[in-house]
């Protein structure tokens, strides 16, 4: 690491791209929406995905590899550049939670004739899942629900529309 902060300091920073080999997904979702009333209106989704690397290796500098790592790791010489080899086939991809849902309610306000007010609340969840390809305990985020609202104003034409949000109330 420290070497990786003094090649950082001397303004060499280099971004390392890499695409995996092969992989493979499938899954499936379910996604309903229920008109309650007709100023009603409730959603919710749950999808479910399977995400693995077939074929996923990489020779990078030791001084990137986050370790420990799930991954298998050859080569590896601490704190230097020497080129490592770092195999994370049978890893789950990288973004992809293996559960997500999502639900959602709205209510109109019927303003007469002057137009409608929406209110909306909604969440999203996704469970635990890597955010990058080192596969270390410092690449997880954990699973979590993001709470949002809305309030929108629509004109009778619908030509107007105002709207004010509050995303992520939870501030997570």
């Amino acid at each position: 690491l420290s070497d990786a902060c003094l090649l950082a300091s001397k303004a060499q920073v280099t971004l390392l791209v890499a695409n995996a080999g092969q992989a493979h997904m499938y899954g499936g979702n379910l996604d309903v929406v229920w008109r309650a009333t007709p100023d009603d209106t409730l959603r919710g989704a749950v999808e479910y995905l399977h995400s693995k690397y077939d074929r996923f290796v990489r020779v990078i500098p030791s001084g990137t590899v986050i370790t420990p790592t799930t991954c298998q790791l050859t080569g590896f010489v601490a704190n230097t550049f020497v080129p490592a080899t770092l195999d994370c086939s049978g890893q789950t991809m990288i973004r992809a939670p293996k559960w997500s849902a999502s639900a959602g309610y709205q209510h109109r306000f019927d303003l007469q004739g002057s137009g409608e007010i929406l209110a909306d609340v909604d969440m999203t969840y996704a469970s635990r899942r890597f955010l990058s390809p080192e596969y270390g305990p410092f690449t997880i985020q954990s699973g979590q629900a993001l709470f949002n609202a809305s309030l929108t104003y629509n004109t009778d034409s619908k030509i107007v529309s105002i709207r004010g949000w509050i995303r992520n109330i939870a501030n997570k």
